[in-house]
């Protein structure tokens, strides 16, 4: 496609994968304007990450630097089902908004009480339903909110030890979870991170 696109058009052509380019956009019209090390992550159906080090979008060999969804949280359960990329432990596996789901689905199906109610008009639980649920101190969802907010967290607090990046910027369509998930996550993150060194100056925020 690259060379088309500079054989079409007389300006510099750059390609990035979507996720790369949340970088390029807070660096220059979102929070990380004037920060030069700084990580975007993407909460959602998957778990993604885009590196800015030094003012520069880090793309890797082939563009795809930052899989963080496909980093290792969890070797110890040889039980658990492989990710879809085929390895076992994956953040992805434990952490994206379809696995809360199927959790909490599970849990509902073995009669675990929750506010949340299906029906046959509603089949499908959304993230409104989970953080009404949390917010109303409900112990199911609660506890899957925990639980998938210590992988997240244990995953980002690897990229900061590695990276050392002043800020970390999350978005996606999990942050609908609320207030109780993202206190959860940034405490997580905190927990799993060098405080002498890496969290002195550490910023976690919302895009």
């Amino acid at each position: 496609l690259l060379p088309e696109l500079k054989q079409s058009f007389s300006i510099p052509i750059d390609l990035f994968y979507d996720v790369t380019l949340a970088t390029l956009v807070e660096q220059n019209f979102g929070s990380a304007k004037g920060i030069n090390d700084f990580i975007c992550v993407e909460l959602s159906n998957g778990i993604g990450c885009s590196i800015c080090c030094n003012g520069k979008a880090v793309v890797g060999s082939n563009g795809t630097a930052g899989e963080l969804g496909h980093t290792i949280v969890d070797i110890s359960n040889s039980a658990s089902r492989l990710c879809y990329c085929g390895k076992p432990g994956c953040v992805e596996r434990f952490a994206s908004f379809p696995e809360l789901v199927k959790s909490i689905s599970a849990a509902l199906d073995d009669n675990v009480f929750s506010n949340i109610k299906r029906s046959p008009d509603k089949p499908e639980i959304t993230a409104e339903d989970i953080r009404l649920a949390a917010e109303n101190g409900d112990q199911l969802c609660r506890y899957y909110i925990r639980q998938v907010s210590s992988y997240l967290g244990a995953a980002i607090a690897n990229a900061v030890m590695l990276l050392n990046p002043k800020l970390v910027v999350l978005y996606g369509h999990m942050l609908a979870l609320g207030d109780y998930f993202l206190d959860q996550l940034k405490t997580s993150i905190l927990e799993n991170v060098d405080m002498k060194s890496n969290g002195k100056s550490l910023d976690i925020i919302v895009s």
